[in-house]
């Protein structure tokens, strides 16, 4: 891993009304965005991974999400199943089974023009990632939008996190300070 392969340190804004700790978050945000969308490395799946847990990476694939959603078609993929609480109460009510979406498919993807999918109800991990209706619904999705972001699990912990990498184009490592080792980044 060389240098040119590091976007940048993101402020912790959680707890800042500090106008300039904004603005440099917006802009090292663009700064990511520019590297997605010219980035040299072919293809439009992006997985936004990390070693450990509430390291950050649903904040990071949701501001993504929104900072690009206004100018790209984007499908913001929730496969972090590993969640302790979800950020929005009612998301429980637009879960899919994979197999309604995929009989909707036609359609329902073409029509829409940015959209956020949740975790899937009903998944048995990690047989769930290497199913003919995962492959496809990833097939679908790297066609009908410019860009597909995945929020994942902690690689170090799950298995199915490494999987899920496999299926994406490019990865963006969020390192989480005095959580994640110089080993895990490796």
């Amino acid at each position: 891993v060389g240098k040119e392969n590091i976007i940048g340190e993101l402020p912790d804004i959680s707890d800042k009304n500090d106008q300039i700790t904004f603005d440099i978050a917006d802009e090292l945000m663009n700064k990511t965005i520019y590297e997605i969308t010219h980035s040299k490395i072919k293809g439009n799946s992006i997985a936004i991974v990390s070693s450990v847990k509430a390291a950050g990476k649903t904040e990071l694939s949701e501001r993504i999400y929104e900072k690009m959603k206004s100018r790209y078609k984007v499908c913001l993929l929730d496969l972090d199943y590993r969640k302790t609480k979800t950020k929005d109460e009612n998301e429980d009510k637009k879960v899919f089974t994979i197999d309604e979406l995929l009989t909707k498919k036609d359609t329902f993807f073409s029509e829409a023009d940015s959209m956020r999918i949740p975790p899937f109800k009903e998944v048995s991990l990690p047989d769930f990632f290497t199913s003919e209706n995962f492959i496809e619904l990833m097939d679908v999705l790297k066609k009908e939008f410019d860009f597909v972001i995945c929020d994942t699990p902690p690689w170090k912990l799950f298995v199915d996190a490494k999987i899920i990498s496999e299926f994406f184009d490019k990865h963006i490592y969020v390192v989480c300070n005095k959580l994640s080792s110089f080993k895990d980044i490796n």
